[in-house]
């Protein structure tokens, strides 16, 4: 699997599981210590974070770090 197709993936779960969750991007951007402006860019699957990151990320949401 290409590293953009893993990143695509990984951007729409993000956002599905925060809408889920309730939060607005900025809420959840907030939550997370991160910009409102990098989330969306994972989001949109043009970023993705490092391990420390994606585990804040994780435990936001209330989901395990896979």
């Amino acid at each position: 699997m290409s590293t953009e197709l893993v990143n695509i993936i990984f951007g729409m779960k993000i956002r599905q599981y925060r809408t889920e969750a309730a939060l607005t991007l900025t809420e959840y951007a907030t939550l997370c210590e991160l910009s409102p402006s990098y989330v969306t860019e994972i989001e949109k699957g043009k970023k993705y974070p490092r391990p420390n990151k994606i585990r804040k990320m994780a435990q936001v949401l209330g989901k395990e770090y896979d």
